[in-house]
């Protein structure tokens, strides 16, 4: 189904576009993400989920966009799959995956800074990758599988949750881009929800680390499953770009080459839009 100039009513009587869930999967671009968000819909009209110590404002999602003070239009955060259950307003989900093994290790890294109690040793020292994979294993078993499933860490899973997730992504979600293509996914997604075209700053990059060739093993072995995910989505993405040819390629390149003569001056935000003037084959290619 093409959602794009599509006229929604809401059980609200209002006339508007989905409400939208981004689902955040930690260390997968999600700031950079938010701060789009933020711009294309404003932060007053983006409703964050992070760091609750309850489940409150997920459970209380529907009343709150019933309310008229405000024109809530996207939620963002650490939330799985499952949230719109009770929504009376049409949904759609967006979500960015990663390199499980990338992923995986960049989540040791920030939890190891964030998280120093959980990761320090009797001793007094810190856990290594190999002994945090070992001690907390379930930490970094096919996180995106489970927040695509909205499973715990501590449930099972099996080959037949891929091929139930994939449905999932089918049925659900408007969109699911890669964080290695983050540019090329937002392109993609930009069309497909009516973004303006903007510039903007990767925020909260985290930093190279050498790693040892079993630690790296053993983090693939973890993240079977979301290999399999990570696959399928990769080859969706590419087949997307594939089917828009010349029209894709050439509104990538003239976007970029706008992105990269904005950010070579002064700016402060980290999202700017750019002038329609100075992007002609983008604004082709969205109207295609």
């Amino acid at each position: 189904m093409n959602y794009q100039n599509e006229q929604i009513y809401n059980s609200y009587g209002k006339s508007e576009r989905p409400f939208y869930l981004f689902i955040h999967v930690p260390k997968n671009a999600g700031t950079t993400l938010r701060s789009i968000v933020d711009f294309q819909h404003g932060a007053r009209n983006t409703i964050t989920y992070y760091n609750q110590n309850s489940r409150q404002l997920l459970d209380n999602l529907d009343a709150m966009l019933a309310t008229r003070r405000h024109d809530y239009q996207a939620l963002i955060g650490h939330f799985k799959y499952g949230v719109h259950e009770g929504l009376s307003c049409d949904y759609r989900y967006v979500t960015f995956l990663r390199d499980p093994v990338a992923r995986a290790i960049s989540s040791y890294y920030e939890r190891r800074k964030t998280e120093t109690s959980h990761f320090t040793k009797p001793n007094g020292t810190l856990m290594t990758l190999e002994e945090s994979l070992t001690v907390h294993r379930q930490s970094y078993d096919n996180q995106q599988l489970r927040f695509l499933l909205g499973k715990p860490e501590d449930e099972t899973l099996t080959a037949a949750d891929v091929d139930c997730a994939i449905d999932i992504l089918e049925r659900e979600f408007l969109f699911t881009g890669l964080v290695e293509k983050f540019d090329q996914s937002i392109l993609l997604l930009s069309k497909r929800i009516e973004w303006k075209p903007c510039s903007y700053r990767p925020l909260n990059q985290g930093s190279e680390h050498d790693i040892n060739e079993s630690d790296i093993e053993m983090v693939a072995e973890l993240n079977i499953y979301d290999r399999k995910l990570y696959d399928y989505v990769q080859e969706k993405i590419a087949a997307e770009i594939r089917d828009y040819g010349e029209l894709f390629q050439d509104a990538f390149e003239e976007w970029m080459s706008a992105r990269r003569s904005m950010e070579a001056g002064d700016r402060s935000e980290p999202v700017i839009e750019i002038g329609a003037d100075k992007l002609p084959r983008v604004h082709r290619y969205f109207s295609t």
